[in-house]
């Protein structure tokens, strides 16, 4: 009788460990992706892509980003980046002693204080500080609605431009092609007025 492939082996240590923590969802998602990649092929470390995540948990950058860094916050996972500084080699923190749990403020929902600070008036003058938002704050209903009042650095814009760019090729946003579209043209908008596009 042939033996059944179909599954992979991960460390007693491993599970007993992942019993004894609490890992939010969007975050546990990341998890299993890493370990489906890692364990799943033997190895100690692999790079994943943003794009494999992006497949695998139906999930967008934003909140692939920001499940990944709770695991890293949560020392559950360790990130490092080799020679191409486009690949992320992710590796199982193998010291389970060392995880922690999240602090009680970074649990739940995640909060939308952000979203509204990305999108805040320039002239908003009961805001002591302008908030510099990440384009992972940023989605792409934000730059089509609000492109005036978005102040984005430029570098952050190119980025999530070629995101976009990306997402335009893949079949699973195949109904959602109009709407990348349309973030593409506003984000062009925006580098456009920029001192260095003109």
């Amino acid at each position: 009788m042939s033996e059944n492939k179909n599954y992979f082996k991960v460390p007693n240590e491993y599970q007993d460990a992942l019993c004894q923590i609490r890992i939010p969802g969007q975050a546990g998602q990341v998890l299993a992706v890493i370990i489906r990649f890692t364990y799943g092929w033997k190895k100690k470390e692999a790079d994943v892509s943003f794009k494999t995540f992006r497949k695998r948990t139906g999930m967008d950058n934003r909140h692939i980003a920001r499940a990944r860094n709770r695991l890293i916050q949560m020392n559950i996972i360790t990130v490092a980046k080799k020679g191409n500084k486009k690949k992320a080699y992710y590796r199982i923190q193998t010291d389970y002693t060392k995880w922690k749990p999240l602090p009680k403020k970074a649990r739940g929902k995640p909060s939308s204080k952000k979203a509204t600070k990305a999108v805040a008036k320039k002239d908003d003058k009961s805001s002591p500080k302008k908030a510099t938002p990440s384009i992972k704050d940023i989605h792409i209903k934000d730059i089509i609605s609000k492109d005036s009042e978005i102040d984005i650095p430029t570098q952050e814009l190119e980025k999530r431009l070629e995101e976009l760019k990306d997402d335009l090729k893949e079949e699973r946003y195949e109904g959602e092609k109009n709407y990348i579209r349309e973030g593409i043209k506003e984000i062009k908008k925006l580098l456009k007025g920029r001192p260095d596009n003109e």
